[in-house]
Formats: C-alpha cells, structure tokens, sequence
C-alpha cells in the first residue's frame, strides 16, 4: 500500500507540487500533520513554519509561511493556499 500523497503548494507568485510523506503546517488551532489516507479536512492557517517529508528523501524541506492561508485534504491529495512563503 502507498504511504505518500500529493502535496500541491499555491501563493500569488509560485506554484510547487510534491509527492509527500508527511505534511507538517501552522493551523490556527495549532500546528498540524498529514500523511497519507488522512481524513477530510478544512483549516486557516497562521504564519508559521511548514515542514514536508517528501518520497525516497531522507531531508525534510522547510517553509516559513508569511502570511495567513488555507489547507485542504481530500482524497488523499493536500492543497497549502498562502499569501506568501520563503525557503528555510
């Protein structure tokens, strides 16, 4: 069975889309972790550090969120809409 997931990532400037293990993103209710298969969900998110473990990497990528934004799962895929983003 796969564990990983589509991760498409969306600002005003860049699109990045990634095939990931793991999901790590700054929600208002706190910080929050996807993986594969994960349940339906809809958050605002918060300026914050965003971490995502893609597949066959052993180092993880950083994000710092700069702004406010959304996040979605459903069928296994995640969408990550934000203001803006810089590369830790």
């Amino acid at each position: 069975m796969d564990n990983t997931f589509e991760v498409l990532i969306i600002t005003p400037l860049v699109s990045i889309r990634r095939k990931a293990v793991s999901l790590s993103i700054p929600a208002e209710s706190g910080y929050m972790c996807a993986l594969a298969r994960h349940a339906p969900v809809l958050a605002n998110l918060v300026p914050g550090k965003i971490t995502l473990r893609s597949a066959g990497h052993s180092v993880a990528q950083h994000w710092e969120s700069k702004g406010k934004g959304f996040f979605k799962f459903r069928d296994n895929a995640a969408t990550v809409i934000l203001d803006s983003f810089k590369p830790e």
